[in-house]
């Protein structure tokens, strides 16, 4: 009644029509200061978006932390003060100009010169 190839094809449509494929799932690990949040989805951004609800809805509660405007400059870094955001930008700028002033200038190498020669006293002009 059955063939060798019916019964395979009829195993493969079983197979395809009843048994579905295990869908990727993509996990996303996010660092919010010391937590931890992992988010879980189909793709890479589903993912995040999952990892970024977690850390929202988590720290929704929490007070943001107050830290005075700073400005870096170089490898310096300077801390304003002042009674308004706008001041405290104001007054780091002003630090920093101040201790730009006092810094010394580093010196300038010696400058070089180079002067032609014609191609046909090369050798004499070492």
């Amino acid at each position: 009644m059955f063939n060798s190839t019916s019964v395979r094809c009829f195993i493969v449509v079983f197979i395809l029509k009843y048994h579905y494929p295990v869908p990727k799932v993509f996990y996303v690990q996010l660092t919010v200061g010391n937590n931890e949040f992992i988010g879980e989805g189909r793709t890479r951004q589903a993912a995040r978006h999952n990892a970024a609800m977690n850390a929202l809805q988590a720290l929704k509660n929490e007070p943001i932390p107050e830290r005075p405007p700073q400005l870096t400059v170089g490898n310096n870094e300077f801390i304003g003060e002042g009674r308004t955001r706008q001041a405290a930008r104001h007054n780091a700028a002003m630090k920093a100009l101040q201790a730009l002033k006092n810094e010394p200038i580093p010196e300038r190498p010696p400058q070089v010169t180079f002067t032609a020669v014609p191609p046909y006293r090369t050798h004499t002009a070492m």
